[in-house]
This record gives structure tokens, sequence and C-alpha cells, in this order.
């Protein structure tokens, strides 16, 4: 899930002003910030497995195993819950920030990549859409990017237009990763 992620943070932000959207955004993105940086230092493995060049999710093999196995994701949802306490002194923006990064782990288990409870020779849990059922995977992230901009953009007072522009710019990318899925 990519685009589902950056959604997810507008809830929490129309519910919990207090926070700059950025602390949002970066806790509903942490799962994936995380892996990209152990995938740098090689702790983590991103491997691209298909033929040719045209990449797809079905074709790549990661092992995500401590940014996004079932144990890791209680520390990283303890960090990013004192971090949101950190920088705003709410308990409330603590619990979003927290709450982000375990429903980011959600969406996975249901739309992403298979995850383990900690490590590869435990047990594998979750739905493994983007290798079983890629279209699947991609409408159910699809339908939660909109559902989100649509829970956020009825709550505000957004000129239609800015409103408009959200709509189509997360429509934009829900198209772009179809590619990734197809």
């Amino acid at each position: 899930m990519f685009i589902g992620h950056y959604a997810s943070a507008l809830v929490a932000y129309e519910r919990e002003r207090r926070a700059p959207l950025w602390l949002f955004l970066v806790a509903a993105m942490s799962l994936d910030l995380v892996m990209y940086a152990f995938v740098g230092v090689g702790l983590e493995k991103l491997e691209l497995v298909g033929p040719g060049s045209d990449v797809k999710f079905a074709d790549m093999k990661i092992d995500m195993t401590f940014s996004h196995d079932l144990v890791p994701v209680l520390g990283w949802m303890a960090v990013f819950g004192v971090l949101g306490y950190a920088i705003t002194k709410s308990r409330s923006v603590a619990l979003w920030s927290a709450g982000l990064v375990a429903f980011h782990e959600v969406a996975d288990l249901v739309v992403g990549f298979p995850h383990h409870v900690m490590g590869r020779g435990s047990a594998e849990v979750g739905f493994g859409l983007y290798h079983s059922a890629p279209l699947g995977g991609w409408l159910l992230e699809a339908a939660l990017s909109l559902g989100c901009v649509y829970w956020f953009t009825s709550r505000t007072d957004l000129p239609r237009w800015r409103a408009a522009a959200l709509f189509g710019i997360v429509g934009l990318a829900c198209l772009s990763t179809l590619r990734l899925s197809t």
C-alpha cells in the first residue's frame, strides 16, 4: 500500500488539528520509510525477481523483519506515539500518531506483502494480495484512499476546487500504482 497510507493521515489531521500535517504523513508512512532506510544499509532486502524491466508488485521479494513484522511494529508505534507527544504535548496526537503506524500495518496485512510475527522462522500473517490478487489489492487501496479523501474534504471547509484537485491528485496516484498491480 502506498497512497492509502498518505490518505489515512488526512483522517487523523481532520480529527486533530493541533498537530502539523507532516507529523501524521510521516507517522502514516513510517514503516515504509524505516524499511527504505534498512534496505539502504542492508538490514532488510527488496529484490526484483521477475523477468525484464517491467516491475510489478508480484515480482518483488521483500524481507521486512525489522520494519514490518508484528513485534517490531509495536516498538514503532511507541516511537511515533512518543514523537507525537514530544512535538505537541498532546496525548490525543500521540495516540493518532501511534494509531497511524498500527493502521499502516493492518492495511499492509490486508493489501500488501505477507509479514511475519518476528522473522522468517515465525508465522506468516496477512493476505498478501500484492502477490495473490494484485488487482484486488489495488482496488482496495484505491477505495481506501478515495474514502479517506472524501472523509477529509466533507469535514473541512476546503473550497470545492481544492477538494476536486485533491481527489484528482489521489486518483492519479492510484492510477499510477495500477501499473504495478497488473
